[in-house]
């Protein structure tokens, strides 16, 4: 008799003992941040032939057994959960958060996480439980200010309570009315504050001096700054209805050199006069809107769905300072898992496909959520049972066979 049976039942007990650890992993981490449950399958042992296959019979094989096929990962989208914290993050759809240690430096350094429970270091750099940078873009001077820089990764900071910024003043808007009933070189004066590129703040007056009567009428403009003269000069003219006339009218920006000196860039400011009137009545000429600002300390940031992170400073302003950075694979089964929910690449998962979210086939970032563990307890209780009644057929199939040559060996006596 052939001990085949027994080491058949061998192989069934090694290979359901096997996925009866990849059960048991699932259920331990059905609270793991991001966790992606795996499957375990099984595929049979090459046969034994006891005779080929002829023209009027078919082939006689024994199966020599069971072996464990794969261990594959489900990467499907888990259940988003509210934490409320500002650094926590979920990916809605594909992609993976890039982290670095700051040990390390190279692009082949970088691993790969769903788990998104972020914390600010001391050096309010943005990194995982462990301690690893996480990886996006930051910002660079624009033609019209800091632009991000989406041609290289860098680590994410948050400099609240360090950084500061203020903002020159560029454009001022006017509203109101002039009264068209003023004399020719009728005067009209107004004030308002500016600032510089430093943050400082400077009194700008402009006066209006009527010069016809028209139509169209016009009123020439010229500014003081701090009570010295700038430089631009312009013409306002009104339509017959009293309307501002932007076609007849000529509109100068006002340049002024800081006197003293303090530091800061010359200052130019463009006017703009769209709503303004010229009806009679009392002038009420004023600025309505300026776009600079005085110096502000980030006292706060959100994120975005494109991963776009915007802080708030104590100035009331608003600035993009970085955006967050997903990677995404053409084999995600092909990731290697590292510990502490990080996967690394591998040959299988192909070369990471790094940009920003909401491209291509990444998904979107939400803020103050985190992805929960697909691992769906009651498949793996299901899956627990079957496994479990498999090794005993299996423990049952060794014991029979034994039984079996036991009896032959009765024979003996």
């Amino acid at each position: 008799m052939s001990l085949r049976a027994l080491m058949t039942g061998v192989t069934g007990l090694r290979s359901f003992s096997s996925g009866l650890d990849v059960i048991g992993n699932n259920i331990a981490n059905v609270g793991s941040t991001g966790y992606k449950a795996s499957r375990v399958t099984y595929k049979e042992v090459f046969a034994s032939t006891l005779r080929s296959a002829t023209k009027t019979s078919n082939p006689q094989q024994i199966g020599l057994g069971v072996r464990t096929g794969s261990v594959d990962q489900d990467f499907s989208q888990g259940n988003l959960s509210s934490t409320g914290r500002a650094t926590d993050m979920a990916i809605e759809g594909n992609g993976f958060f890039v982290v670095r240690s700051v040990q390390q430096g190279s692009a082949n350094d970088y691993l790969y996480t769903r788990d998104g429970t972020f914390t600010m270091d001391s050096q309010h750099f943005l990194v995982d439980s462990s301690g690893h940078n996480v990886m996006g873009y930051g910002v660079v001077p624009g033609p019209t200010g800091l632009v991000i820089d989406t041609t290289q990764l860098v680590p994410i900071e948050i400099p609240i309570g360090v950084n500061s910024f203020a903002g020159p003043t560029n454009t001022i808007t006017y509203a109101g009315n002039l009264d068209a009933n003023a004399a020719i070189a009728g005067t009209y004066n107004t004030t308002s504050q500016v600032y510089d590129s430093l943050g400082n703040p400077h009194t700008i007056t402009m006066t209006f001096t009527k010069t016809s009567v028209g139509p169209p009428s016009t009123w020439d403009y010229a500014a003081q700054i701090d009570g010295n003269a700038a430089v631009g000069t312009g013409t306002l003219a009104y339509d017959v209805d009293g309307q501002f006339d932007e076609a007849a009218s000529t509109l100068n920006p006002v340049t002024y050199t800081i006197v003293p000196a303090n530091g800061a860039d010359d200052m130019s400011i463009t006017p703009a006069f769209t709503t303004t009137t010229q009806l009679r009545g009392e002038g009420t000429m004023a600025a309505s809107v300026q776009d600079g600002y005085s110096l502000g300390t980030v006292n706060g940031f959100t994120i975005g769905s494109d991963g776009i992170i915007i802080a708030s400073a104590t100035n009331g302003q608003f600035r993009e300072i970085g955006q967050i950075a997903l990677a995404t694979f053409s084999n995600p089964g092909g990731l290697v898992r590292s510990g502490s929910n990080l996967f690394l690449e591998t040959p299988n998962s192909g070369l990471h496909q790094i940009d920003v979210p909401l491209s291509g086939q990444r998904g979107s970032v939400t803020s103050m959520y985190l992805e929960d563990s697909n691992v769906e307890l009651s498949d793996e209780f299901t899956k627990m049972i079957v496994t479990q009644r498999a090794f005993q057929a299996n423990s049952k199939v060794i014991t029979t066979a034994s039984d079996m040559l036991a009896e032959i060996n009765n024979l003996i006596r």
